[in-house]
């Protein structure tokens, strides 16, 4: 196994390549030999998680009555209702 880049050559008996699966299915990164079909197919189906963030101003100490990192999920009733998870205060300082 070889890897290539702007660092240089490496090579080695094996190698786990952890990425994600956007970048493979852009071909970011080459194999050869190629992935199988198979493999390359799975990437481009795999659709990736969506992460939206939004700011809001807390004002006192209390964030909120919140402790930093408390996690808030939604409950899903039905199989076509979208989770949604919160994760509310990340920081215990003011922004």
């Amino acid at each position: 196994m070889v890897a290539e880049g702007a660092f240089g050559r490496v090579s080695a008996r094996a190698a786990i390549v952890t990425l994600p699966t956007a970048l493979l299915a852009a071909g970011a990164l080459r194999f050869d030999p190629p992935l199988p079909a198979e493999t390359e197919q799975a990437a481009h189906d795999l659709p990736l998680g969506l992460l939206n963030k939004i700011g809001l101003r807390a004002a006192g100490e209390d964030r909120l009555g919140l402790a930093p990192f408390t996690g808030l999920e939604r409950r899903v009733e039905r199989e076509d209702e979208a989770a949604m998870t919160f994760i509310a205060g990340p920081s215990a300082r003011t922004i």
